[in-house]
């Protein structure tokens, strides 16, 4: 009888501990699979990354950042921004080793600066935001 309870027990902990091990193995695939996607962004990727950082810099509210987001991808599925992700990505591949978010902070200068997306943008945020943006912008284009 105790033999059978230890033997319970035992499995029990050995079954904790493999379930363990797998969320590790999960979790280093899971950060693998996030660095390769920011190593490459696409449209989507790219766009919910500057639309939380414009969240954070402009105080967004939820239905703001939803609409930044989509406004941000829209722009970024266009001919000329998926063009310059390629031509970045191939053309740089090793800055972007060294520095992960040498494209997407590249892409997203010449986002912001293009007057398409500012005009729509001005539709979303208000005229303090705006003022916020176009000092980030400055900021971002300074050299440094």
């Amino acid at each position: 009888m105790k033999t059978n309870v230890l033997i319970i027990v035992f499995a029990f902990i050995f079954s904790f501990s493999l379930n363990a091990q797998e969320r590790r193995t999960l979790a280093k695939q899971n950060n693998v699979s996030s660095e390769k996607q920011i190593l490459k962004p696409n449209a989507e990727n790219l766009g919910q990354l500057q639309g939380r950082k414009l969240a954070k810099h402009l105080s967004l509210s939820e239905d703001q950042y939803y609409s930044v987001t989509s406004l941000i991808q829209k722009h970024l599925k266009g001919e000329k921004y998926q063009k310059l992700m390629a031509t970045v990505a191939s053309d740089n591949v090793q800055e972007i080793s060294k520095s992960k978010t040498f494209e997407q902070d590249f892409v997203s200068a010449e986002l912001f600066k293009d007057q398409d997306f500012t005009k729509e943008l001005s539709t979303i945020i208000d005229e303090k935001q705006m003022g916020l943006f176009n000092d980030l912008v400055k900021n971002q284009l300074s050299p440094k």
